[in-house]
């Protein structure tokens, strides 16, 4: 019912109209002028809108303004360019820190950048922190663990292959997965019996919560995603600026 949305100061009225036009939500876009006056109307000023859409740069400017958004009670914070968020373990941003104690009162919590891993494993590492900080805790931790992501990946593959599992591929999996009492699924997903696809999936369902970045990260293309209108080119010619000209005329000068 309450919802946060933090975006970079020259996407707010973007995400304004996006919101009304594709959802019809009706935001209510906060900086300082609009805080000023809801200070009139409650003691926290967030809590005169169910819906919100700020700066990033607004929400950390301020101690005070800061922890009134803490204190709203969202159900859910949205921070769009989330690449943006600078993290070292050394010195984390300004930023990096509001959105982090955002994100201790939030309960849903949606990172959004269209190149998660583009600036290097630090920065994913940095995002994946603020979803979920108990399983994302060490840096140095998670480097390890991306180094042994293949065999988990060619125990996935083995399983929704479909077929016949050896004991040693069995015996693997057991130690992938680490569970005591896993024997009876395991056994399950090599029988022919009618559940051993759905015992097959639980086993994947295990290996990816067990491992890599579990659930908290999800990747969208146009190719997954159906249903968007053809691209069409529309060409529209347009005079050539003085200054483009006179660097061509320079150019092929110089290079006679």
């Amino acid at each position: 019912e309450r919802v946060l949305i933090i975006v970079p100061e020259t996407l707010q009225h973007q995400w304004l109209v996006e919101m009304l036009r594709r959802f019809n939500l009706r935001f209510a876009l906060f900086d300082d002028e609009r805080y000023a006056e809801a200070q009139h109307d409650a003691y926290n000023p967030f809590d005169t809108e169910q819906l919100v859409i700020c700066s990033l740069d607004f929400a950390r400017r301020s101690k005070q303004r800061l922890e009134h958004l803490c204190e709203a009670e969202w159900d859910l914070l949205v921070v769009d360019e989330a690449h943006h968020l600078v993290w070292s373990e050394d010195a984390p941003s300004r930023e990096y820190q509001a959105i982090e104690q955002l994100a201790e009162h939030v309960p849903g919590v949606l990172l959004l950048t269209a190149t998660p891993e583009q600036l290097g494993m630090e920065s994913h590492f940095a995002r994946l922190r603020l979803l979920d900080p108990n399983r994302f805790h060490d840096f140095a931790q998670f480097v390890e663990e991306q180094k042994n992501y293949r065999p988990v990946a060619d125990a996935v593959a083995m399983l929704l292959a479909g077929n016949k599992l050896s004991n040693d591929e069995l015996n693997m999996l057991g130690e992938m997965i680490g569970e005591q009492d896993i024997e009876p699924l395991l056994q399950a997903a090599n029988s022919d019996s009618e559940d051993a696809q759905s015992a097959r999936q639980e086993l994947v369902s295990m290996l990816m919560d067990r491992h890599g970045t579990s659930r908290v990260l999800f990747r969208n293309t146009r190719n997954g995603v159906k249903g968007f209108p053809k691209r069409e080119l529309h060409t529209i010619k347009l005079p050539l600026p003085t200054q483009y000209q006179t660097a061509i005329k320079v150019s092929g000068i110089m290079g006679a």
